[in-house]
């Protein structure tokens, strides 16, 4: 601990990158296992509809009622649920770098909302609170709550262009009409950011909730860490925490604790 505490002290520039065990620590779900997915949507569990089958784009031309019922409810949870304090104590630190950027799976919009600047994120999966429409390569963003009567939507979102019902711009399985405009537009952002490091200073890559399941975060930072010649991987997970050892070093903790656990914050 004290060897990775060195690290972070020494670099130049930093690198959070982040998946669902960062927002755990906030209390939203994950929908990691198929029995707490149904316990969290029973009206899913008694359509025998899992995560994998609600999260396609088909469910928004099909059943865009039921679709738009779970979407709906998770854009509400985590418009109401406030980012735990590990997300400002990362911005704190980073700030006292060189440099620093966020790469994130997660769509809940918490970085943005702890405060990280939007030129310094990547959402690589999009982010719920943009919609989007197969009429038009325009997204709009969705402002306030949206009313539902149970485990129904009021009125379903509708696309201002074309007036068809819209779909979050997130990307789905199997989805082959998500706008990536945004994620583009971040992508370059990123990867211009990485060209501009300097190869002779240390670049830390702080990895937290990144799991296997999905394994996209996981993957970008091993890349990076192995094409980086004076990069370092630290990677915080209770329950994957296993790391090439060439790469770095692993916690077997969850985000938030292992953030205030290498910051040192009580």
């Amino acid at each position: 601990m004290q060897h990775i505490k060195d690290l972070l002290h020494s670099c130049s520039h930093l690198l959070i990158t982040a998946g669902a065990g960062m927002s755990a620590d906030s209390g939203l779900p994950t929908y990691r296992d198929k029995e707490g997915f149904w316990r969290q949507y029973p009206a899913l569990k008694e359509l025998n509809i899992d995560f994998e089958e609600i999260t396609t784009p088909s469910t928004f031309l099909f059943t865009p009622s039921l679709a738009w019922a779970f979407y709906a409810h998770r854009y509400n949870l985590y418009a109401r649920t406030l980012p735990h304090e590990g997300y400002s104590l990362l911005l704190e630190f980073a700030k006292s770098k060189k440099s620093f950027f966020v790469l994130t799976s997660n769509v809940d919009s918490h970085f943005l909302k702890a405060g990280f600047p939007s030129q310094n994120l990547y959402e690589c999966h999009g982010n719920i609170e943009f919609l989007q429409c197969r009429c038009t390569h325009k997204l709009w963003r969705l402002k306030g709550k949206i009313a539902m009567n149970g485990f129904e939507v009021v009125e379903l979102p509708k696309c201002p262009f074309c007036g068809s019902v819209a779909r979050p711009n997130i990307l789905m399985f199997n989805d082959w009409d998500f706008n990536d405009e945004r994620e583009c537009t971040q992508a370059e952002r990123f990867h211009s950011w990485k060209k501009a490091l300097n190869q002779d200073e240390l670049l830390l890559i702080l990895e937290f909730g990144a799991g296997l399941a999905i394994p996209t975060i996981r993957n970008m930072g091993e890349k990076l860490a192995s094409a980086h010649p004076n990069a370092k991987l630290i990677r915080t997970n209770p329950q994957d925490a296993q790391i090439p050892k060439n790469l770095g070093y692993s916690l077997r903790m969850g985000a938030l604790e292992g953030i205030k656990s290498l910051l040192d914050h009580p």
